[in-house]
């Protein structure tokens, strides 16, 4: 989640007593409600995926199906075009997506394998191990700029 108006971290300035209003010595910031933007993204090597834009800041089962159907499937459909019976590995979504409900739902499962998606078995709460996890840093400080 992002959040516009909002720094992704604290900002220190150093300023001499008379320079106390001086426009390089401030930091603006937004008064009153934040707006949160929550977004999906995929990769895999050197490609990645568009980043998808979620509604409604969150999401339960059937938004995420929604989110897999318009950013994950184009997405491995670009990168593996696959005949009738083709398997794709990815990573287990009980363990690498957080135990998310919308990650675990029945639906969720069937779907990926209705697509022919092997789940591959991930060690449980390992976020260093978690490979999109050391993009969103990066991407939140050069979206706030």
């Amino acid at each position: 989640m992002v959040h516009v108006g909002k720094l992704s971290q604290k900002v220190r300035v150093w300023r001499k007593e008379n320079e106390k209003y001086i426009k390089h010595c401030l930091v603006s910031k937004l008064k009153g409600q934040r707006i949160g933007i929550m977004v999906w993204a995929c990769f895999t090597g050197g490609k990645i995926s568009c980043l998808t834009i979620l509604e409604h800041g969150g999401q339960g089962a059937q938004e995420y199906l929604r989110t897999l159907e318009n950013g994950l499937i184009p997405f491995l459909n670009e990168l593996f075009p696959m005949d009738d019976g083709d398997s794709i590995l990815v990573v287990d979504p009980h363990n690498l997506q957080d135990n998310a409900p919308c990650h675990t739902a029945p639906c969720i499962i069937q779907y990926l394998q209705q697509k022919h998606i092997s789940i591959l078995k991930w060690p449980a709460n390992t976020p260093d191990l978690t490979p999109i996890e050391h993009l969103w840093g990066p991407f939140k400080r050069a979206f706030y700029k």
